[in-house]
Order: structure tokens, then sequence, then C-alpha cells
């Protein structure tokens, strides 16, 4: 061992704790203990030069914790075995680990331990040391595995026994459908190549007809979350199954390419089973919603391209005009049966009674007075209302946004009366968008708008053709998405507006609201027919 040096960690000039004072440093009020510090040497210099352990006597705060002295300490220490030509190459390593002192072949002491917690009295012998991570954050390694094991927890493993169900129904699900999209595009797709008899559209439809009484035997046989997967798999796995076969079918008949009549029969093949997976088997109820009410519009605007031959400009007006008026919640309510109390328009109030269902127990003499559902009943209309609702949404907006590319067609002579018809269609719907409380209503109609407005720019860019028409949209384009970034993080902080700032953009959306419907027969050349027939 080395010589031999007192160093007074702790200020003040003697092994005498200094008075107390009424305000200065912690370390400077705390009682005193002398140690005898072992600075052993780093392990490459001990191996290198044989250099010993050196040995320094300290005057330590008794009360104060180790963490909040050693790095006072540490340059207090560099300093003295610099100045005696002692080793230093511990207090320069890179080793990985903090400061701290451990009793001579004991274990580190915790930096919020005091050298009086730890039992130490004067000429007690301490060594400075570096802590290895397991021994400084054993209790965050305790809490890293636990926090490990949660998160397995949270996920769904597929090899035990109970939780293999929960990955083979929605796999055998996806399986069972993609088979049925591959067989309706074999079916399909041969029909459009080849002209196709009868028996294969028959057979396709039969097994959509067979795949649906599969998924309504589960449900009536089997109770439970497996018998609703396979049901909802089945059904699934239905609706490319009748497409294809209605389309087959009238290629049979008529081959050819496909055309209105193709469409025609698609879109009732679709709806025949949505509405019986509504209706009859309850389940599926969203997409038996857009189905249904996409498949109206589509059935409606096939049909009339066939009997009448109507341009697609003129057709995409109709569509877009008529998705318009089909965002309406009350249809989802009304086709939900789901009684509601009078709600009066706007400005007026209602003087009626309050005609809201009363809940009685059933089974009870007095409920056969009341022709309003029972509880479970209401609360199951009420999220079919809420299915429905949210089905319409997403099939009014994927209309909405074929609607408007039909009318915006580049190059047709009311080109430019298309492009103001779609630019407050896009403002519209995303004014609509409000009004729909759940998420997901929401959703459909912004990305409409905002498809709708991007469509319409990037074909004008490229049927102008003009390089400076194409980067002007494209600096469009990027300015939109950063402002749309930008709104999405700054609107919902930026608190409510003032009450005539809404009542400005309500005058506008109403304005915009009763342009379209005289757009849309400007559009259709209906004006154009009804003048001609006034002249007569």
């Amino acid at each position: 061992m080395s010589g031999a040096h007192t160093l007074e960690a702790a200020g003040g000039g003697s092994g005498t704790p200094p008075p107390p004072s009424g305000a200065g440093d912690p370390l400077q009020q705390a009682p005193l203990v002398r140690i005898a510090l072992l600075v052993p040497p780093d392990q490459s210099a001990r191996r290198r030069d044989g250099v010993k352990t050196s040995e320094v006597d300290l005057l330590l705060p008794a009360d104060v914790q180790i963490g909040d002295m050693i790095g006072s300490l540490l340059k207090t220490l560099y300093n003295t075995l610099v100045r005696q030509n002692k080793d230093v190459s511990l207090l320069t390593s890179k080793t990985p680990g903090r400061w701290t002192f451990s009793r001579v072949g004991g274990e580190p002491l915790p930096s919020d331990m005091t050298l009086l917690d730890a039992g130490l009295y004067d000429g007690d012998q301490l060594e400075l040391r570096k802590a290895r991570s397991t021994e400084e954050f054993q209790q965050l390694v305790d809490d890293v595995t636990e926090a490990a094991t949660a998160t397995t927890g949270r996920h769904q493993m597929w090899k035990s026994p109970a939780d293999a169900g929960l990955t083979a129904r929605p796999v055998g699900a996806a399986v069972g459908v993609l088979a049925a999209v591959a067989a309706a595009v074999l079916i399909g797709g041969y029909a459009l190549m080849n002209r196709i008899l009868w028996v294969a559209p028959a057979l396709t439809l039969l097994a959509a007809a067979g795949v649906i009484a599969g998924a309504s035997v589960a449900l009536r046989s089997y109770r439970g979350p497996v018998a609703h997967s396979v049901a909802v798999g089945l059904i699934y796995a239905a609706y490319p199954l009748s497409a294809a076969g209605a389309l087959a079918l009238v290629s049979s008949v008529a081959p050819g390419p496909w055309g209105a009549f193709h469409a025609a029969a698609g879109a009732a093949a679709v709806m025949t089973v949505a509405i019986l997976s509504a209706a009859w088997l309850r389940i599926a109820l969203m997409l038996a919603s857009l189905v249904t009410v996409a498949g109206i519009i589509g059935l409606a605007a096939a049909l009339v391209r066939a009997f009448f031959s109507v341009e697609f400009v003129a057709l995409g007006a109709g569509v877009t005009l008529t998705s318009m008026l089909l965002l309406s919640p009350k249809l989802a309510i009304v086709v939900a049966r789901l009684p509601l109390p009078p709600v009066p328009n706007i400005g007026a109030y209602s003087e009626e009674p309050d005609r809201a269902p009363r809940f009685v127990v059933v089974g009870a003499s007095s409920a056969d007075v009341y022709q309003e559902p029972a509880a479970a009943t209401f609360e199951q209309r009420a999220e079919a209302a809420y299915q429905y609702l949210t089905g319409m949404m997403w099939a009014m907006s994927c209309w909405l946004v074929a609607g408007t590319q039909m009318v915006c067609q580049p190059g047709h002579r009311r080109y430019w009366l298309a492009f103001i018809f779609t630019a407050l269609v896009a403002f519209v719907i995303g004014r609509r968008a409000r009004n729909s409380a759940a998420r997901w209503q929401v959703i459909p109609l912004l990305l409409a708008s905002a498809v709708i407005v991007a469509a319409t720019l990037v074909r004008l860019a490229l049927a102008d053709g003009r390089l400076l028409v194409v980067l002007a949209v494209f600096v469009a384009l990027l300015a939109g998405g950063a402002a749309a970034i930008a709104a999405g993080l700054l609107l919902p902080d930026a608190g409510s507006r003032s009450p005539v700032t809404k009542r400005v953009w309500e005058y506008i959306e109403w304005t915009s609201i009763a342009l379209l419907p005289f757009l849309a027969l400007w559009i259709m050349d209906v004006l154009y027919f009804l003048r001609g027939v006034i002249r007569l």
C-alpha cells in the first residue's frame, strides 16, 4: 500500500466538522467520517505495468448520499493522486458503470445510501469502483423482464390449445374467402375470353347459395364465437361467387365484352347476398349496408346506361347527386327500425309529447301495452343502425369519387362547369363530415374529399400536358398535403371558432348545396332539353 494522505472532501481545514450555519452547502454542514479509500488501478494498467493499489485517507460527510458527493470527490481525488505521482488509470478509464464505494470484497453501495446508513465509522476501509449495470439496475432489469412478460401476454399465442382457435378461425376464413375469389376470377375470366355455357354460371350461383345456406346452418346449429366466425367467413365467400355467376350468366346469353347489363346483373347478385346477410342472418351488417347501398346506385346507373345510352358525364352527375342525397343518417335509423323521439327541424321547437321508448320488464303484465322494443332489442337495433350508417358512408364515399371522375372528363364541352361542380362536391362532403360522431363515419368522407381533389387535379394536368400546368399542380398537391398535416397537428388544440365564423361557413355550405342540383342538371343537358320543350 502507498502512504496515507488526509483529504478534506467536505470542506474546512481540519478533521472536525465546521459549525452549522443558517444556509450553506449540505456537504459543509454534515458530520465527517475518516475513511481509508483504496483506489485500485485499471485492469489493463495492472497487467501491463504491475501498478499497485493506492490508499487515501478521506474525511467524508456521513449523512450525505454517495451519489451527491461522488462528483466533487472524484475531482479532488484526481488532483491529489496526480500531485503525488500515483496511478489514476481507474479514474481515466472508459469502463461503463457508475462510480460508488464498496467494502473490500463486498457489493457496491447504492447511490442513494449514506455512509451512516451503511454502518461505517472512523477507520473503516472502502474501495472506489465502478458498478456494473446488472448490479446497479437490478430493479430495472426486473421491471423490463416483467414488462416483456406482460407484452407477451397481450399478444395472442397460437401454439397453446386455448389460443389455437383465435388463429385458426381467421386464417381458415381468409383461406376460404381466397378460394372463393380464385374460383370467381376463374369463371369470370373464362366467360370474358370465351363463350361460356350456362352450366358454369349456374354451378357458381348454386355454390354461392350453398355457402349462404352453410352460414345459416352454422348459426342455427352451433353457438358462440366459433359459429359466428364461420358464418361471417362463408358470407364473405358468397359475394365474389354470386357476382361471378351473374356476370358469367349474362355472358352466356350475350357473349362479348362486359357492359352495362353485366354490371346490372353483378350488382343485383351481390345485393341479394347483402340483403340475406342483413335481414335473415343478421351478420356482417356493415358490409351488407355498404354493398346494398352501392349496389342500388350501381344497378340504377347500369340500367340507365343500358336502356338509354346516357353518356358517362351525365351519368356521373346523376350518380354524384344521388350519392349526396343519400348521405342521411335517418336512412340507417329507418332501416334498423329504431324508434326515435321527435326531433324538431332547425329553428323550430317540438311541442309533441315524449315518444322515447319505455323499457319494461319482459314478461310483465303491463308489457303488452307498449309497442316499443325491450331494452336489449333496442340496444341491438342501435348497434345495427351504427353499422348500417358506417357502411352507407363508405359506399357513398366510393360512389362520390367515381361519380365526380365520370363528370370531370378532360376535353368535354362542359369541363370547367364540371370542374366547379366537382370542387363544390369535395367542399360539401368535407363539411358534412363534421356531422358524424363516429371516427369510421368521418374518415370515409374526408378521404373522399381529398381523393376527389387530388384525382381531378392530376387528370387536369395530364390532359393539359404543359409543363407549367404540371408543375403548378405538383406544388399545389404538396402544399395541400402539408396543410393537411399541419391541420391535423394544430386544429385539435386550437379550440372552438367564434359563432360568426361558424355561421359564415354554414352559409357558404348551404349556398354550395343549393348550386349542386342546378349544376348537375346543366351538365346533364336537362336544362337544354327543357328549353327546347318550352320553345315548342
